[in-house]
């Protein structure tokens, strides 16, 4: 009797565990799938222009803008919907709604950050200041994750600072450092969390009860 109870207590708080932190991160395989859409953009990116365009922005023509605001556009939307899945799945394991009140502030919150973002872009693209692009992004998603914080935990926290330092960083940084930059937030920042995430997660059903 004393086994079974001890085995039941220990899923209990294992499920308690894996609910606390339902809202405080993208679940890990999200993550570790943005990360790797998030290296796979800076290095199409480099492939596509090659060496001379990315040291020389002003070469790049408008098919160029065209073709990789695409892939990129894209990696984004491939990104999200990868996170939304998991999420709901993480949800579904907890049994518990993947949308609800929390859910649509957390969105609403990255609206106007987003917005921002796109018609900075756009107008960056209209005056043909590329070399500016990676920087942008960079700390718009960096305030993303600041908005974040306030509904989850100090995670987004620090991933807000990273991103904000990387974007500051590649505002004054030649072309083709910035999209080194670039892969080292969304990618392997993404990447590190999300690998962070697993981690965290086995530890959680590793832990026995104490002895």
């Amino acid at each position: 009797m004393e086994k079974a109870q001890a085995i039941s207590d220990l899923e209990f708080i294992r499920k308690t565990m894996r609910a606390s932190t339902r809202y405080t991160n993208i679940p890990p395989l999200g993550y570790l799938l943005s990360g790797l859409f998030g290296l796979a953009g800076p290095v199409y990116s480099w492939l596509y222009l090659g060496a001379e365009k990315v040291a020389d922005p002003a070469r790049i023509e408008f098919y160029d803008v065209f073709t990789l605001g695409v892939a990129w556009l894209t990696i984004l939307l491939a990104a999200a919907f990868a996170s939304a899945v998991f999420s709901v799945l993480r949800a579904k394991g907890l049994g518990k709604s993947a949308w609800n009140s929390l859910v649509a502030r957390m969105l609403g919150s990255q609206t106007p950050q987003l917005f921002a973002a796109g018609i900075l872009t756009i107008g960056m693209v209209a005056h043909k200041q590329y070399s500016l692009i990676p920087g942008v992004w960079l700390i718009s998603y960096g305030l993303v994750l600041f908005s974040l914080y306030f509904f989850t935990g100090k995670d987004h926290l620090i991933q807000s600072a990273v991103f904000l330092a990387l974007g500051a960083a590649s505002l004054f940084s030649q072309a083709g450092v910035s999209l080194i930059l670039l892969a080292a937030g969304f990618g392997a920042t993404n990447l590190f969390f999300g690998v962070r995430g697993l981690l965290k997660e086995k530890e959680v059903y590793e832990t026995g009860p104490a002895q």
